[in-house]
Parts: C-alpha cells; sequence; structure tokens
C-alpha cells in the first residue's frame, strides 16, 4: 500500500513483522503519546518544529517518553522516528488512524476504543468483546483512553459503530423519555 502522505512507510512490512499480542500495546503507546503531547504544548513545539534538527528532536523524543515511566515498544519508536525523519509529526494522529485501519485489514482484527474514567478489568468487557467477535466475525483488541470528563461507565468505538453505556449517555435517555411524555 502506497498512501499518498506516508508513501516511506512500509505498511505491510509493518503488519507482517508486528506479532498480533502486541497490537494492541503499540497503538495504545502510540495514542497515549499523542494524547500527551495535546497537553504538553512546549514538547509539541519543539517535536513539530522542522528549524530543529532530526538528531535534537529525537534526543526530545526519547527525553519525552521518559516521562511515561515504561518503556515504549521498539516498534512504537520506529513509528515516531519515521515521522520525525518525515516532518510529518503533525500528522500523527492521521498516521495512527491510517496505520490502525491498514493492520487491521490486514490481520482481520478490530481494533475497539474503549473510553472511560476508570480502568476496566478485562472480564467487564469479556461479553462486549463476544459479541463484537461474533458480530463482526473477527478478532478483537482494545485500545484504552481515559477520559476523566466522563462521571461514570464507558463507551466503545470501532471503525463503523460506538456503544455508549455511560452515566451521562443514561441520564439524557431518561431526560428525553420524560420529555416526550409530556
Amino acid at each position: 500500500m502506497k498512501h499518498k502522505v506516508f508513501r516511506q512507510f512500509s505498511f505491510e512490512s509493518f503488519a507482517d513483522r508486528v506479532p498480533v499480542e502486541e497490537v494492541a500495546q503499540i497503538f495504545n503507546e502510540l495514542y497515549q503519546i499523542r494524547w500527551r503531547l495535546d497537553e504538553m504544548d512546549e514538547a509539541k513545539f519543539f517535536l513539530e518544529n522542522n528549524n530543529v534538527s532530526i538528531n535534537v528532536r529525537k534526543q526530545l523524543l526519547v527525553k519525552f517518553l521518559e516521562c511515561f515511566g515504561e518503556p515504549v515498544s521498539d516498534y512504537t519508536l520506529v513509528c515516531l522516528f519515521y515521522l520525525l525523519e518525515d516532518r510529518l509529526v503533525p500528522r500523527l494522529g492521521y498516521f495512527i488512524s491510517v496505520l490502525q485501519i491498514f493492520y487491521a485489514q490486514e490481520r482481520n482484527i478490530m481494533l475497539v476504543e474503549v473510553v472511560s474514567r476508570f480502568d476496566l478489568g478485562d472480564a467487564n468487557l469479556q461479553i462486549y468483546q463476544s459479541s463484537l467477535e461474533y458480530l463482526y466475525q473477527k478478532k478483537v483488541e482494545y485500545i484504552f483512553k481515559k477520559e476523566d470528563s466522563l462521571v461514570g461507565g464507558f463507551r466503545l468505538r470501532w471503525y463503523n459503530g460506538e456503544l455508549d453505556l455511560t452515566i451521562r449517555h443514561q441520564i439524557d435517555r431518561v431526560k428525553q423519555t420524560i420529555l416526550q411524555g409530556r
């Protein structure tokens, strides 16, 4: 696949080399990095600044990644270095989306984003995983996003659907039912 923006990146090679067991971890890391960069304007500015040399930006990226506490996967690092070298760091979110869609198609898996304020155990998500695997005939892997603005519950998002089980959504449904009953 030759994507016009990311033509130097070999999506096929990436899909062949990355084991399915590590996919969720890599996408979780890429999303966490993207969200953390959105919160840290100064780091984002220097990483996206093409006037700063690539070596300096790589050093800044490594220092930035040390903030995470746990080391990131080598595959994640390769993706980030590619974006730095091709001056595409501002397109990190777009790159993740393209990579996610391509990898999911190549491996016949479905990557589902779980948005919640609290950590959800695998046991809590098992019924949804089983249902989605049955409906789409694909293996389901989760990408977790912590969102502090949620009161409770969680939201599942995938490429063509969403399941909103948040407290706010349930309150809004009750409110609509009451208003329609009048």
